[in-house]
């Protein structure tokens, strides 16, 4: 792939899909990022130039391949940068990122309960088995308070003992959020957070990211392919495919013409959108 920082034939013009203000404080900011793939070198996406404001929430959308979960990773630190910048801005700084991956833990039959993953947050950070073992089966009562206010926050105290495999998709989105939560990040990232959840489970989701902003203050940078959800959720819709193709207010973005420009065929935009 050309290293081409222009419009592509698939993508509306920004400037018809919107252009977003500048947040007035600056959380996140990055700067001309360019990210490539390791195994080939290509770029899986280049140029990106965006800002997030403390409590914001922003969803990022665009076809498959479009490097939203490539972008998603370089914010978490999880996959190196090849051109650009990612800066934090005076309230962000170490630690300042929850992270719940789209791919969700790598083994949901791992004999621990509920509660027992959580605590593994707040574990030693110990490279022998035995001895993080034998800590959470013997961690303090502050930690596990902890632990459980952070269920109990997300709605699935009840929970607590019972096995990973055991959960709903839905149970098991919550039990992340709650665990990417315990270092009181001011960013949290979410990769295609309704995935395996049923329609009364997506909008109960919905109410839960609103009231962390609300009642935490925490920014949101989410990717999705639900429109509706995040039409009704955002504050800023940023559509990228391989570049930024348009940035906005839902209401600016979620558009006909724009979404179709960007996914290369018909798509609809949601009936009611956030202005």
């Amino acid at each position: 792939m050309s290293h081409d920082h222009g419009a592509c034939g698939h993508c509306h013009d920004p400037q018809h899909g919107g252009r977003r203000a500048a947040p007035a404080e600056v959380l996140l900011r990055l700067a001309r990022v360019g990210i490539r793939y390791e195994r080939n070198g290509d770029w899986a996406v280049h140029g990106v130039d965006l800002e997030i404001g403390p409590g914001e929430i922003v969803s990022i959308i665009g076809p498959n391949g479009a490097g939203k979960t490539s972008l998603l990773r370089a914010v978490a630190g999880l996959q190196p940068v090849s051109e650009g910048a990612i800066t934090w801005g005076k309230k962000g700084g170490k630690g300042a990122i929850g992270y719940v991956p789209q791919q969700q833990p790598p083994d949901r039959n791992l004999p621990i309960s509920v509660l027992e993953f959580l605590l593994l947050k707040l574990g030693p950070k110990s490279n022998g088995g035995f001895a993080l073992w034998q800590w959470l089966r013997r961690s303090d009562g502050g930690a596990r308070e902890k632990a459980l206010a952070g269920l109990e926050e997300m709605g699935v105290a009840a929970l607590a003992n019972r096995r990973l495999g055991e959960l709903s998709g839905g149970q098991l989105q919550r039990v992340m959020v709650a665990y990417s939560l315990l270092g009181n990040p001011k960013l949290l990232l979410l990769d295609e957070p309704m995935t395996g959840i049923d329609v009364k489970g997506g909008r109960d989701f919905v109410d839960l990211i609103a009231g962390l902003r609300r009642d935490r203050g925490v920014a949101v940078l989410l990717v999705s392919h639900d429109l509706h959800m995040v039409g009704s959720i955002s504050d800023v819709v940023v559509c990228l495919n391989r570049h930024l193709c348009a940035t906005g207010t839902p209401a600016q973005v979620l558009q006909d013409h724009v979404l179709s420009g960007i996914y290369g065929s018909e798509v609809a935009a949601p009936k009611s959108v956030a202005a």
